[in-house]
């Protein structure tokens, strides 16, 4: 049953397969499932934009599913699943749970008839992977991605250089996302206020630990910037808490198809913090150099004219490169996949760009596993890692 989450308590719990798109002139009306810790920013990214309303949340614990509801305006709640992607008032269906409901969650909504916006990581296995995209394509409808690291003024305005040719042939990238964490993270969550949950730390549910839960924006963000697709994977991880049967620290090295080098350094248990959401780009005529997504620095060897949009850039000396007020990056995802339901097109993050992703977590993990180099395309099926590092 369906509460309508107002004041009378009465239901609604209308039934049936909607549209695959609003109606001209109407809002998309979106389905939350799941009212965690991250809930709070779809929510506030709903009400950001005329153009998707939020119609009912559903959650499996009713004191979520209820907070989320008010804090949606007094939208409908539900427990059940099932009831909350079969309303006929439903057209999208944004995922935000546990990793390993992601799979069946997706390919139910797709048979629903409902596009569907999902949370990272799109799944935990490349198998998995392949049957939402093609879930979703049999069905008609569109899988998106609330891939944020894209959706910020650096990584825009990083790709936009380098595509501009200001560093010349991108040699080295350098990724460190350290985290000091509170130590009850992997039961209560971020900052350890979230209710108790034993998923995260659990790798047949989660899939991992600091690399797919956090690093994988990174993974996602460094392939939207720079263009390049990995081709070898070689990785070392390390568990010492005893919290979790997944890695706190793990040191990935990458080779991409240009021939250049990548190194992403995660943790979620290190001792005083270090650098987190730092990338370093080393071209062959310059550097970039970015921090928390915020703020851009630019070297080159050769004066950059600029132009397009982009600043110019004197020769040999550190240069700030001028944000751009982007707003709400929740809210540019949402709006980027309203618009590709409205004119039929593919959302700018697709299934496929998820699934990408997963890859080079899988190929990490094979490789801390196995002590060797791991290539890709990886072998379908390729299942996430059960065994604790």
């Amino acid at each position: 049953m369906v509460s309508n989450g107002g004041t009378n308590g009465s239901t609604t719990g209308r039934m049936g397969a909607s549209g695959h798109a609003g109606q001209p002139g109407r809002p998309l009306r979106v389905a939350q499932i799941g009212c965690g810790q991250i809930a709070p920013q779809h929510l506030r990214a709903y009400a950001e934009t005329p153009l998707v309303e939020a119609v009912v949340v559903m959650d499996v614990d009713p004191v979520a599913a209820q907070e989320a509801a008010a804090a949606a305006g007094g939208v409908p709640w539900t427990t059940s699943f099932d009831e909350a992607i079969r309303r006929d008032d439903v057209d999208v269906v944004s995922i935000a749970t546990p990793h390993h409901l992601h799979a069946p969650q997706v390919v139910a909504a797709a048979e629903a008839g409902k596009h569907v916006l999902c949370e990272k990581p799109l799944t935990t296995s490349l198998e998995e992977a392949d049957r939402m995209i093609a879930a979703c394509r049999n069905s008609g409808v569109r899988l998106g991605m609330w891939m944020v690291m894209r959706y910020t003024s650096a990584a825009r305005q990083a790709r936009a250089l380098l595509r501009a040719g200001a560093i010349g042939e991108i040699v080295n990238i350098r990724l460190p996302d350290v985290h000091d964490k509170v130590r009850d993270y992997y039961q209560r969550g971020v900052g350890g206020r979230g209710r108790p949950t034993d998923w995260r730390g659990a790798r047949a549910a989660s899939g991992g630990g600091a690399l797919i839960m956090n690093a994988i924006h990174q993974i996602d963000a460094l392939r939207f910037i720079t263009g390049l697709e990995v081709r070898r994977v070689s990785a070392e991880w390390v568990s010492f808490t005893g919290l979790a049967d997944v890695e706190d620290m793990i040191n990935v090295v990458l080779k991409y198809d240009n021939g250049a080098i990548g190194t992403i350094d995660t943790a979620n248990y290190a001792p005083g913090g270090g650098e987190a959401h730092v990338l370093r780009i080393y071209g062959s005529r310059g550097q970039l150099q970015t921090a928390r997504g915020s703020s851009l620095k630019a070297y080159v060897e050769e004066p950059f004219a600029g132009g397009k949009g982009l600043p110019a850039i004197p020769a040999r000396e550190w240069t700030d490169v001028p944000a751009e007020d982007m707003g709400s990056s929740r809210t540019l995802v949402l709006e980027d996949f309203a618009r590709a339901i409205a004119s039929g097109t593919q959302p700018p993050v697709t299934g496929e760009d998820g699934r990408a992703s997963i890859e080079v977590v899988l190929a990490a993990y094979a490789s801390a596993e196995r002590g060797q180099t791991v290539a890709l395309p990886l072998a379908v099926p390729a299942a996430a890692l059960l065994r604790s590092p």
